[in-house]
């Protein structure tokens, strides 16, 4: 299971996308004191007044981190396993889709100035080490299906 490089790459998926669970995205400052605000994949918070939440932006993320860990376990199912690493790809995808979309809505608002943090390019190294953890299982069903011809 983990002396597999798939596990590893899927492993190291799954560790970005639960960092990104529990640290803010973007800050966002004004001039005025006290009237700081936050994002994070639960939602934008914003300083004395009403917070908007983002709950399925924080569902898929914690959908596609257990996703990765789940296909790390699955290692006698290549098949099964290699067809839940397509559905993680797209899975990151649509987490870099709201990624994008959220950057943009609070990137434009009005009165604050946004400093977006390193974090948001996890979900785009996430994507490669999944096609890499993809190719990998290729590579093992290959290996498996020629020891089987030898038989």
């Amino acid at each position: 299971m983990i002396q597999r490089i798939q596990s590893l790459y899927l492993m190291v998926v799954a560790v970005m996308l639960t960092i990104m669970l529990f640290t803010p995205l973007a800050t966002m400052t004004t001039p005025i004191p006290g009237q700081d605000a936050m994002f994070d994949v639960w939602g934008i918070h914003l300083a004395h007044s009403q917070d908007v939440p983002l709950i399925y932006f924080g569902v898929l993320v914690g959908l596609a981190a257990a996703l990765s860990l789940a296909i790390v376990m699955l290692y006698k199912k290549r098949k099964v396993q290699l067809q839940l690493c397509y559905a993680l790809e797209i899975l990151l995808i649509g987490v870099l889709v709201f990624e994008i979309f959220y950057g943009y809505q609070i990137y434009t608002i009005e009165d604050y100035t946004t400093d977006f943090s390193p974090l948001l390019l996890l979900p785009v190294l996430a994507i490669p080490l999944t096609w890499l953890a993809s190719r990998a299982i290729i590579k093992d069903i290959a290996l498996v299906s020629s020891y089987d011809r030898m038989r």
